[in-house]
């Protein structure tokens, strides 16, 4: 398992069958803070992907995603802009989503 950090990021104009802008596979913690995703396209979670980590020890997992932008960012299937595999703690706020779907 491992940390991520992500802080004043632009993710923009891409395109993936999973997390266009972030594709992760199990971090432990995860902080994404005053980052952008803009004009992401995919199947899954075009944004921000979460694989599955640890399934056993999904209550000491600790996502948080603050101060973000989400603009135009579109899966076909599931997740408009962000998609979990699994059920853990995620905290957002201060973020601002606009034609995501």
């Amino acid at each position: 398992m491992f940390q991520a950090s992500f802080s004043y990021c632009s993710f923009t104009q891409s395109q993936a069958t999973r997390g266009a802008g972030l594709f992760l596979h199990g971090p432990r913690n995860l902080q994404i803070d005053s980052c952008i995703f803009q004009d992401l396209h995919g199947q899954y979670g075009p944004a921000v992907y979460l694989a599955q980590g640890d399934a056993l020890n999904v209550t000491t997992y600790s996502y948080q995603i603050h101060d973000s932008t989400f603009q135009s960012t579109s899966a076909t299937i599931a997740g408009g802009a962000l998609f979990l595999e699994q059920n853990v703690p995620l905290n957002i706020s201060g973020c601002f989503f606009n034609n995501s779907s």
